[in-house]
């Protein structure tokens, strides 16, 4: 079943947009069964990834993408990778606390060549939760 492009613009622009008084409430797994709507960093990587989690709860989208390269917050210029400090990992779980939120993908990536990094990165993303990785590899 060919799943369009167009359906999670429909269902934004069906909400009213991004522009809301208040944070709207999380789309219903019902509304989309067997999908789970994600916003993905990169739409909005001239702001942090903080904000860009405020973003998402404002939408009423439950799910996020991590972009490579979005800087988590102003007092973090950091950016969402394995080596990441452990204040900014705080920083990240507090606002997906308090959004409800929750990180489903990152990328793209690359994968680490050596087998014991390539598992250590593993072993980070799958402490995140994550569902999938977005990667390009070199041939």
């Amino acid at each position: 079943m060919v799943k369009p492009w167009w359906v999670g613009l429909a269902l934004v622009l069906l909400s009213g947009g991004w522009a809301a008084d208040a944070p709207r409430e999380p789309l219903p797994e019902a509304a989309l069964p067997g999908w789970k709507l994600a916003l993905h960093g990169y739409t909005f990587r001239q702001k942090t990834l903080l904000e860009t989690l405020d973003i998402a709860r404002e939408l009423g989208i439950p799910y996020f993408s991590c972009t490579r390269g979005q800087k988590i917050g102003k007092d973090f210029p950091e950016i969402f990778e394995p080596k990441m400090s452990a204040g900014a990992s705080a920083a990240i779980k507090a606002k997906l606390a308090e959004t409800g939120v929750k990180i489903v993908a990152y990328g793209v990536t690359g994968i680490p060549a050596k087998e014991a990094d390539a598992r250590a990165f593993f072993t980070w993303a799958k402490g995140w939760g994550l569902e999938a990785l977005y990667t390009e590899i070199k041939p």
